[in-house]
């Protein structure tokens, strides 16, 4: 499943990105795609599993980055790293988010250097999509209102839509 969706995001990707850069982002893909799956099957997502997906993925991004001198690329992505994390560190502190999706959001703002606000809004969309169809299933499932939702996939599925949205 992480091959294909690697090879999917590299094929759209790779007419924006050099090639020093595509195995950064073959990385990012997926750790994204095990991650996802993780949390959506378990509602677990392991710490380190991810921690060392943002380390490995995060060298190779630097690497990647140096070598094609896209410096500015590293500063986009830092930028979204922030501001994902921000974002679920909220979601954590006051919507019952769990820790591992802040994670992987760190992740997730690794890969965001070529996101546009376009791709971002349409990746936003495609969050709310997923998540929803999980709790509509899981409510259908289980009866109750009160069952929870795995963000894991549709955090993954927002972070893939994100970045290879060509706007």
């Amino acid at each position: 499943m992480g091959a294909a969706t690697s090879a999917a995001v590299a094929d759209l990707l790779f007419a924006r990105i050099e090639w020093a850069l595509l195995p950064a982002y073959v990385l990012w893909t997926c750790a994204l795609v095990a991650l996802a799956m993780c949390d959506g099957l378990t509602q677990r997502i392991p710490t380190p599993l991810i921690r060392r997906s943002i380390v490995v993925v995060c060298l190779a991004l630097i690497a990647g980055a140096g070598s094609a001198g896209h410096w500015t690329l590293l500063l986009a992505a830092a930028a979204w790293i922030i501001a994902s994390a921000a974002a679920l560190l909220l979601a954590w502190r006051f919507a019952g988010a769990g820790f591992g999706d802040v994670r992987l959001a760190v992740l997730g703002g690794v890969g965001l250097g070529f996101a546009t606000p376009t791709s971002l809004l349409i990746g936003l969309g495609a969050w709310a999509a997923v998540t929803a169809g999980q709790a509509v299933t899981a409510s259908a499932r289980d009866g109750s209102l009160r069952t929870r939702v795995a963000l894991g996939p549709g955090l993954a599925t927002a972070f893939l839509v994100a970045a290879c949205i060509p706007t």
